[in-house]
């Protein structure tokens, strides 16, 4: 995978925005995330819970949502045009590289993903690594989720085009792994009912770092 070219990509597309709302969500489907999210943030995002952040967090949309409730945002993504765009929103915002993550930034709290993962690959050791030392009260994922694509005609489509676009492999798997070792505890893992035009990106991963 071309990091740099894919890093560009979004630099440009955040640097393009003016919107809060990104524009490569396709007809009803931001709608549709809108719904699930809400109802993974009333569910998950309780009074214990003081801090949220986002890695990946583009616009910050999804930190927007939230901001009544009186909690810490913080908002993390590699582009600065991001960063600059969720700063405007009031949310407290950082350039963050997932792929070689700074240590001494410190989360608590919940930690949220939204089609963040993805852009990760198989890459995703030193995101993880990073995850179970912070040890944040949970972590929320909404991702195209390899591992979850069934034996059908349709999913065994998507899945082509998820490995050919190069999405998120393995992840689900490792934290399978590290709740059988009693390192990490599986809160949810859901496979959503809607999805893209050509794969499915909203599945949920609700986890903790033991």
């Amino acid at each position: 995978m071309n990091y740099a070219q894919r890093r560009e990509t979004w630099e440009r597309c955040w640097g393009d925005a003016g919107f809060l709302v990104p524009r490569y969500f396709q007809k009803g489907e931001y709608s549709q995330l809108v719904e699930l999210r809400n109802e993974l943030f009333e569910k998950y995002i309780h009074q214990e819970i003081r801090e949220v952040s986002e890695f990946g967090c583009g616009t910050g949309h999804n930190l927007h949502a939230i901001g009544w409730s009186g909690k810490r945002l913080r908002g993390f993504d590699w582009a600065s045009s991001a960063v600059k765009f969720a700063r405007s929103l009031g949310i407290e915002a950082q350039t963050f590289d997932m792929l070689h993550p700074d240590m001494t930034v410190k989360v608590t709290g919940a930690v949220l993903t939204v089609h963040a993962l993805e852009q990760l690959g198989s890459d995703w050791q030193p995101f993880l690594d990073y995850l179970r030392s912070q040890k944040p009260i949970l972590c929320i994922h909404i991702e195209p989720i390899e591992e979850l694509y069934d034996a059908s005609e349709r999913d065994q489509a998507r899945l082509a085009y998820h490995r050919e676009r190069g999405y998120l492999t393995g992840w689900l798997s490792r934290i399978t792994e590290l709740e059988l070792l009693g390192e990490a505890e599986i809160l949810e893992i859901r496979k959503s009912p809607f999805g893209g035009k050509d794969h499915d990106a909203y599945s949920v991963l609700v986890w903790r770092p033991l």
